[in-house]
């Protein structure tokens, strides 16, 4: 019998991470989800409830945390919550500790796993890009100034990740998304941990920036 896949999804219970989880039991795997607040809306809508395995973090526990990761996921998607999180994180800029900490408990995990590592994709944000004219082509390696402190926070979880894996060689990148259709950011970040070779990339409704390569 094969061994079904395994994925774990930070941030379940928002609009990405729910469309995620639905894709990826479409795809056959056994879905694994961290979520903060109690609204199952969007899980419920695509009645996935009883169909993952949940669990709540309603404040950051390393200890915990670790212990869900020695689960060993073949993959682990990292999504925003709230679909407000750029206002929520401008009022409330030391909010960002708790994400930037779990961040690096699951790179630090990975790091130490032995043979086979987890596949890990965190969502970065446009703002990161700042003031950029959109109507020029954006690469990664665009100019990057934020202007207000989530679009701040997310380029240091980007710089982080990129380092990461460039000093460990582990499986890790940001998805940067310039679009809010669901399906097709699922699609797509399935396709990306798909690839062997992991790099950052940028997800838009046109053939974009390197998600054209994947």
């Amino acid at each position: 019998m094969i061994k079904k896949k395994t994925a774990l999804i930070v941030g379940i219970s928002g609009q990405k991470g729910s469309y995620m989880a639905k894709y990826l039991i479409e795809k056959k795997y056994i879905v694994d989800g961290i979520y903060m607040n109690e609204n199952y809306k969007n899980l419920k809508t695509l009645d996935l409830l009883k169909k993952i395995n949940l669990y709540k973090f309603s404040k950051f526990n390393e200890l915990r945390l670790i212990k869900l990761l020695k689960k060993n996921f073949d993959k682990i998607y990292f999504f925003e919550e709230q679909s407000n999180l750029k206002e929520f994180f401008i009022k409330n800029p030391g909010t960002i500790d708790g994400e930037i900490n779990s961040l690096k408990v699951i790179l630090d995990y990975i790091v130490s796993q032995k043979g086979i590592k987890s596949k890990f994709l965190y969502e970065g944000s446009s703002e990161i890009y700042g003031d950029a004219n959109y109507k020029k082509k954006i690469t990664k390696e665009s100019s990057k100034k934020p202007k207000n402190y989530y679009g701040l926070s997310k380029l240091i979880t980007y710089e982080v990740i990129k380092s990461y894996r460039k000093m460990f060689n582990i499986p890790i990148c940001t998805a940067i998304f310039f679009n809010d259709k669901l399906h097709l950011i699922s699609a797509g970040c399935y396709k990306i941990l798909s690839k062997k070779k992991m790099d950052d990339y940028i997800i838009a409704l046109d053939k974009t920036v390197l998600l054209k390569k994947v």
